[in-house]
């Protein structure tokens, strides 16, 4: 399991890199402004709604295809699904060209000709709409036959795509910005269909009034679109409320937003999603402690990653921001208000990461119900949040809001899963997750001290970046070193035993 996460953080990182440079291409060409703001906003319209229903479908797929393989049935019931969402994405379509200009009102704050281009664009970018409800569909399957790297490696054709017609023909308007990026997601279906063309699977448009895989994916999906729907609302709040704001915050939002997509991609996501196929197998074979166990090793070392990655995100926030974005039509107060941006949002990094593993944990153990709590607590408490501290702090109130909202989460996530742990007497969290913390906290003071007595800032922004990343990592690893920790200790064990062995 460990070589397919290493693999997929591998991809991921991958995606995420030209990702990172398709919107570096993107505000290059655009900066934040007008163009950048309806741009936006109109692939966002698909993109929210979207989110919704494909993280549910990407999440119930999983166990609803193990449960068919068990029976025989697992070929014959995904063709009856594919099938399904294909009228589907046909009709989610439909839709949103027929309330293209109502939706554009929804998710932003725009006026006047402004928004009546959100909403004329949004007609022509529901296509990716369709396009992303096929391809997580093809997802879903790859990822059930523990298949991770080419969804892992699904935005890579699409970021390469739009990086070359960007850069040599981004001047060319605002209709082939829209046109080159429906494209790019025509490239990932694409890309996701090679292995079931390779291996000629036995597609067949097929539909069956009653099924019960069907009745059970639908049971799962229902809790899973709630509980998904958090992320998503947030996003669309947090939109409505930027572009109330001075032209470009929304862009502005959007940028720094993608930065930290990268981090909770590259590292959450590629836990989560090896491990919940592996929750699943558990509790299916009904190992409940070992359900537990693999969950808390696993959060453990995910914690281990992510409490040192996010003091590293706040102590060069705007470094980051300024070696990504600073350059053509980016102002140095832009990058200024990225690197808050930036910087606020990390907080949320370890928030998300816990309600993610547990909000699967509870889905592979047949109890999606007990994940909409936390969500209804993580949107309502982000709702309430924006409100109020966009009067004081602005766009970064946004940041601030979602981070706060994401610990609320994770107290109602905690409190829902913690009596499957206790009845096999496995704790939620590992002892070690206070020596992360100090060790983070001690190697967060060391790089202040660095900065403050040193001209290390003075050095060329990649390689400073590099440097205190690498300064970090030694004194963090030293500082669990020091403390014994024993999720360390083991994996040097492991180490040492595998070079012996050689």
């Amino acid at each position: 399991m460990r070589r397919s996460v290493i693999g997929m953080m591998i991809l991921l990182s991958l995606s995420k890199v030209t990702g990172l440079l398709r919107t570096m291409v993107l505000s290059r060409t655009y900066g934040a402004g007008e163009i950048s703001d309806i741009f936006f906003a109109s692939v966002m319209i698909p993109g929210v709604f979207l989110g919704i229903v494909l993280a549910g479908i990407n999440t119930c797929l999983v166990p609803v295809l193990t449960m068919a393989e068990k029976d025989g049935q697992k070929e014959a019931f995904f063709n009856r699904f594919i099938s399904l969402m294909f009228l589907v994405s046909l009709v989610v379509v439909f839709a949103i060209v027929s309330f293209s200009h109502p939706l554009a009102n929804l998710v932003s704050s725009f006026k006047g000709d402004k928004l009546y281009l959100v909403g004329y664009y949004t007609k022509f970018t529901s296509i990716i709409a369709g396009l992303q409800i096929m391809t997580y569909t093809l997802v879903g399957y790859l990822q059930q036959n523990n298949r991770y790297f080419i969804p892992a490696a699904l935005a890579i054709p699409m970021n390469i795509i739009n990086i070359i017609g960007i850069y040599y023909f981004g001047d060319r308007g605002m209709g082939f910005l829209v046109g080159i990026t429906i494209v790019g997601y025509l490239s990932q279906l694409i890309w996701v269909m090679l292995p079931f063309i390779k291996e000629r699977f036995p597609f067949r448009f097929n539909l069956k009034a009653r099924d019960d895989y069907l009745s059970y994916f639908l049971v799962l999906i229902g809790p899973i679109i709630l509980t998904t729907s958090a992320s998503q609302v947030n996003l669309l709040v947090d939109a409505n409320l930027a572009s109330s704001l001075s032209p470009g915050s929304l862009s502005l939002v959007n940028y720094s937003g993608l930065v930290y997509g990268v981090f909770v991609s590259v590292l959450a996501m590629s836990f989560s999603t090896v491990l919940f196929t592996k929750q699943s197998n558990l509790f299916h074979e009904g190992d409940y402690e070992g359900l537990c166990l693999v969950t808390k090793d696993n959060l453990s070392i995910l914690m281990m990653l992510i409490v040192p990655l996010t003091l590293g995100i706040l102590f060069l926030s705007r470094e980051i921001m300024q070696l990504l974005y600073f350059r053509g039509n980016m102002t140095y107060e832009n990058i200024s208000t990225m690197g808050w941006l930036l910087f606020f949002y990390s907080f949320a990094l370890a928030g998300w990461s816990i309600n993610d593993v547990l909000g699967k944990f509870l889905i592979s153990a047949g109890e999606s119900k007990k994940t909409i709590l936390p969500s209804l607590l993580n949107i309502i408490t982000n709702i309430v949040l924006n409100y109020i501290l966009i009067r004081f702090w602005g766009v970064y109130g946004l940041a601030i809001a979602s981070s706060i909202a994401s610990y609320v989460a994770v107290a109602a996530s905690v409190n829902r899963t913690k009596s499957y742990f206790e009845d096999v007497k496995v704790s939620i969290f590992s002892l070690s997750l206070v020596k992360y913390v100090l060790a983070g906290l001690g190697m967060l003071l060391v790089l202040y001290i660095l900065k403050a007595l040193t001209p290390v800032d003075n050095l060329p922004l990649l390689i400073y970046i590099f440097t205190i990343a690498l300064v970090g990592i030694i004194l963090y690893f030293t500082g669990l070193f020091f403390l014994q920790t024993e999720e360390l200790l083991e994996i040097r064990s492991r180490i040492i035993r595998r070079i012996k062995r050689t």
